[in-house]
């Protein structure tokens, strides 16, 4: 019999582990902390109240966001015994090693030939996934009506403009879908990829897809990932470790190459893929918004929803933006200042001549970065967006290593205070791995540092 467990947060963490956490467990409920998810359904289960979740019989609860700080002492004060609380990497190392590797290799139905695509992840992982794809297809000549994409509820509608040129958008399916469709057997292939490509399931080695180019790269992928990866690849400790080891050094200068641990695939930061924006016509949307024939200066201030109720670690300062804004308004009279991403609350308006933040979607933001001057961000998904569209950015960047993320016609600012530490520990994304409250890197990031890179931008 599955042991029960209450799975505690319903972030990227869980979307990305829950399949293997509903194979080896019996999830009897999914819990946040943030009141706001109370009632919605993630992965098919409904977001409870901790109360409500302890109602049922359970033997672990299992903690999946990567910074668990305050989290463990919370769940025994409302009497969960100490011992019955694991981590998502403790989870599964309780799963039998040979259970593990059996959940991967699955007899399929002979003759078998589609290609499932797990992907995950933010806007901007999505855009590195569809350049990976774009030239999977590209170099190992695959028939694109035989690739079909699984996403995140959340995901789905912005990879059905990303992937519109590439995959059918009657090939795009929620992972909810993919255990049922999976099981008719059609599947000779699925990988799952968040900036790392992972072989997820094999289910029919007799294929022909395996007689072909792709599957050496198949078969070595899946050694590698067996190798290097194995239980708990995707659980924030193992996954630091994996993408450190795939930092490689090209002309004296370091690039994340995950998508391309072999180089096969030829992949430098100059690459781009498109964005298609469909259905939205550019000059009918910049004169709805008031961008006709205007010189215009684009500002995202707002972390993801992810991190919207704690900190992100490249959260720069809201009064600097402030400051920033008005700044540039003195400058550069002739230039307006627009604000885009999301919007959390009200509060979130800095001093900009209009406001787009929480107002576009992702086909009207690609529209309003394509015709900016420049865009200024701190390392985060637009800034992948405007890269695609053929826009420059100015980026801040503090726990992120610049030369990992460089797009050659960007900007990129820091503080010089100490080095990038992105994947040296597990949580560093929400919590400074120097116990900064609000980490230095970021904070010695001064109003007049951007300026200079403005005023470089503009000199050009």
């Amino acid at each position: 019999m599955r042991e029960k467990v209450i799975v505690y947060g319903a972030g990227n963490n869980f979307i990305f582990s829950h399949y293997e956490l509903s194979q080896f467990y019996d999830c009897v409920g999914l819990v946040d902390g943030d009141i706001n998810k109370l009632g919605t359904n993630v992965q098919g289960m409904k977001v409870q109240t901790i109360e409500d979740a302890l109602a049922n019989e359970y033997e672990f609860v299992v903690l999946t966001p990567a910074n668990v700080e305050g989290i463990s002492s919370s769940l025994i004060e409302k009497g969960v015994p100490a011992d019955k609380i694991i981590d998502l990497q403790e989870a599964f190392d309780r799963i039998p090693e040979d259970s593990w590797h059996g959940a991967k290799h699955i007899e399929g139905v002979s003759g078998a030939s589609k290609v499932g695509i797990i992907l995950y992840g933010g806007m901007g992982d999505l855009l590195v996934a569809k350049l990976w794809l774009e030239k999977l297809i590209r170099i190992y000549e695959l028939d694109t009506t035989d690739i079909y994409l699984f996403l995140s509820n959340q995901n789905l509608r912005d990879a059905k403009l990303i992937f519109s040129d590439v995959v059918s958008e009657n090939n795009m399916q929620t992972i909810d879908d993919y255990s049922k469709v999976a099981a008719k057997g059609e599947y000779a292939i699925t990988l799952r990829f968040c900036i790392i490509p992972e072989v997820f399931e094999i289910r029919n080695t007799k294929s022909d897809l395996f007689d072909t180019k792709v599957g050496s790269y198949i078969r070595r992928l899946d050694e590698e990932c067996s190798c290097n990866y194995n239980r708990g690849f995707f659980t924030t400790k193992n996954y630091c470790n994996t993408i450190r080891t795939y930092l490689v050094e090209r002309n004296n200068k370091v690039y994340h190459t995950a998508y391309d641990i072999w180089s096969n695939l030829k992949a430098e930061p100059s690459d781009k893929t498109s964005t298609p924006l469909l259905n939205t016509n550019e000059g009918e949307y910049l004169a709805e918004v008031g961008l006709t024939g205007k010189k215009y200066i684009t500002i995202n201030t707002g972390v993801n929803q992810e991190y919207s109720s704690k900190r992100n670690t490249r959260e720069w300062d809201f009064n600097k933006w402030n400051d920033l804004a008005v700044t540039i308004k003195t400058l550069y009279p002739e230039v307006k200042v627009v604000q885009v991403g999301l919007k959390l609350k009200e509060a979130d308006d800095i001093e900009a001549d209009i406001h787009l933040n929480g107002k576009t979607n992702l086909e009207q933001i690609s529209v309003v970065l394509k015709n900016a001057i420049f865009h200024i961000d701190y390392d985060g998904g637009l800034v992948h967006v405007n890269h695609m569209v053929g826009g420059k950015s100015i980026v801040l960047m503090g726990p992120s290593e610049t030369s990992n993320h460089a797009y050659h016609e960007n900007l990129y600012v820091s503080s010089g205070e100490c080095e990038a530490c992105e994947w040296t520990t597990p949580d560093w994304l929400s919590r400074c791995p120097l116990g900064d409250a609000y980490p230095r890197c970021m904070k010695e990031i001064t109003v007049e540092k951007v300026i200079d890179a403005i005023s470089e931008f503009i000199e050009r």
